[in-house]
C-alpha cells in the first residue's frame, strides 16, 4: 500500500474488513522523520484503503477526519444482525506506558458515512465525546481485537522495545461491543532465547 510517489511518505496498514467485494483497510499516514527504529511522524489525517477483490486491486484511498490521536486500525467487526461494523483504536500514553482503547461504528452499506463513537452510554457524532472503554498499562502500542464466537477478544503484549524487554502477551474479553472488558490474563509467553537472551517482538 502506498498512497503518494515521495518515499518520505508511507503507509502503516491496521486492521481491514472485507464487506461484499470490497476490502476496507485502515491505513496510518506517516512520514520518516528523526532517526533510528522510531525515525517517523503522522503525516496528517490517517486514510482507508479500498481494494477491490478478488483482484486486490487498490481501487481509492478515502481520508478519513481527525480522530483526536486515536489510531482505529486496531479491529473492525461486524455485526450481521444490524448492519454496523465497529471500529477499535487505541491512543497510547508514553509517559504512562498506558494504552487507552475507544469503539466507533459506521453502516456496513457505507464505510465512508459519518462515524458514531461510543461516549459511555450511547453513540456520539463527535470523536471528542468518545470515552475509554478498557485501559492497560506496561504493554505496548499492539492492542489488536477479533470476535471469537459470542466474545469481543482483546489481545495485548507486554512492552517490548529492544531485546531482554517484556515477553508476555496477554487476553481480555467482552461480551459487548462496547465492552466492558476483564482484566487482562497471561495467555503466553515468547519462550525464544539466543545466549539466554529475549529477542524484540
Amino acid at each position: 500500500l502506498k498512497h503518494q510517489p515521495n518515499d518520505s511518505f508511507f503507509i502503516w496498514p491496521g486492521a481491514g474488513i472485507q464487506l461484499r467485494s470490497t476490502l476496507y483497510v485502515y491505513c496510518n499516514s506517516l512520514k520518516n522523520q528523526g532517526s533510528g527504529a522510531f525515525g517517523f511522524a503522522a503525516s496528517g489525517n490517517d486514510l482507508l484503503a479500498e481494494i477491490k477483490l478478488p483482484e486486490m486491486k487498490v481501487t481509492a484511498y478515502r481520508q478519513l477526519p481527525d480522530f483526536d490521536g486515536i489510531n482505529f486500525g486496531t479491529g473492525f467487526v461486524q455485526d450481521t444482525h444490524n448492519n454496523w461494523v465497529y471500529v477499535y483504536g487505541q491512543k497510547y500514553i508514553a509517559s504512562k506506558v498506558e494504552c487507552d482503547l475507544y469503539v466507533a461504528r459506521f453502516y456496513a452499506d457505507n464505510p465512508l458515512t459519518k462515524w458514531q463513537f461510543f461516549n459511555g452510554h450511547t453513540w456520539a457524532n463527535e470523536v471528542k465525546n468518545a470515552i475509554i472503554i478498557a485501559k492497560q498499562t506496561g504493554v505496548s502500542g499492539t492492542f489488536h481485537i477479533s470476535r471469537v464466537k459470542n466474545k469481543i477478544c482483546l489481545l495485548s503484549s507486554q512492552l517490548s522495545i529492544n531485546c531482554d524487554s517484556g515477553t508476555e502477551i496477554y487476553g481480555a474479553t467482552a461480551a459487548d461491543f462496547s465492552g466492558p472488558f476483564t482484566e487482562r490474563k497471561k495467555i503466553y509467553a515468547i519462550d525464544d532465547r539466543l545466549n539466554g537472551h529475549t529477542p524484540f517482538f
